[in-house]
């Protein structure tokens, strides 16, 4: 009915993902608000894209407001809304100091995502918490 051109892949190799984003111009993140609220988090190829340098232009849902800075980042539009979505392809895809500022940008954000920096920071938390069972079950036994 909308006369989209569009083909789901599913599952992909990392080398057939990376070869999708290097000859993807931008890539669309269409989440949605379920009608209870229900959002997902943050999907991955949001990362993903924004690692290759792709800029996203993604729906302001759940975890992808909270990570893209519109015009900044990446590009948000409000869920359901394929007028919106429409204007920030058109914005994006004809203004080149536009593409390459949020493609800089979008990489810089994916690398603060990386396991080698939020690994340590994960662990400490597993880490702070696991000693602080520790003790409150070593006190709940102790004073029983």
């Amino acid at each position: 009915r909308l006369r989209v051109n569009a083909k789901f892949l599913g599952r992909v190799s990392a080398a057939e993902r990376d070869a999708l984003f290097a000859c993807s111009d931008v890539v669309v993140v269409p989440s949605r608000v379920l009608p209870e609220g229900r959002t997902e988090g943050m999907p991955l190829v949001c990362l993903e894209a924004m690692s290759a340098g792709r800029p996203v232009i993604a729906a302001r849902a759940g975890g992808l407001a909270e990570l893209i800075e519109d015009r900044e980042n990446g590009l948000l539009f409000d869920p359901g809304d394929d007028r919106m979505l429409a204007g920030k392809l058109k914005l994006v895809l004809s203004d080149a100091a536009l593409w390459k500022r949020i493609a800089d940008n979008a990489r810089r954000t994916a690398a603060t995502f990386l396991w080698s920096k939020t690994g340590p920071r994960f662990c400490a938390i597993v880490n702070s918490v696991l000693k602080s069972n520790e003790a409150d079950i070593y006190d709940r036994e102790c004073n029983a």
